[in-house]
């Protein structure tokens, strides 16, 4: 908060709470990349513990699966976790405003990823009246990857 916010964001005020400041993160990112602000809620949905990018590389999305596929949020999420490039500059985007922190290894490659408890749940209590389709499919992935580990892929289908 030492330093002002781009212009165009709200007028700045170092004492607002910490939910404004997430509020403007996530209009200011959602406007560069849809992508990366739909991202935030799916992986906010994951939990606040260190998400491997295996895990992530292996979800996959079925745009008809979806009840409401033509949203654009759910368009956004659609491209994000299908295309290994997106996904990437997506998470970047993200870790370059402080809403998640990448885990590197020494070859600067992205090995995992984890959001603060605090982000995870305000993203959760933004979304989760809208978001309850995301919530069940992000539930049902983690639990195939828990009941079948050895299958090697998380399917958000449900």
């Amino acid at each position: 908060m030492e330093e002002a916010p781009q212009r165009g964001l709200l007028s700045y005020d170092r004492h607002r709470s910490i939910i404004t400041v997430f509020n403007i993160l996530h209009c200011s990112i959602k406007e560069k990349s849809p992508e990366a602000a739909a991202l935030l809620i799916f992986i906010a949905i994951l939990g606040p513990w260190r998400i491997p990018m295996t895990l992530m590389k292996q979800f996959q999305v079925n745009a008809t699966q979806f009840h409401n596929p033509t949203d654009e949020d759910t368009k956004a999420l659609i491209r994000a976790l299908t295309d290994p490039s997106i996904l990437l500059l997506a998470l970047n985007d993200l870790a370059n405003v402080c809403l998640l922190k990448l885990r590197r290894n020494r070859t600067l490659l992205c090995q995992a990823f984890s959001l603060h408890r605090a982000i995870c749940q305000w993203c959760i209590e933004m979304a989760a009246s809208e978001k309850q389709e995301w919530i069940v499919r992000a539930a049902h992935g983690l639990a195939a990857a828990i009941l079948c580990p050895t299958k090697g892929y998380v399917s958000l289908r449900c």
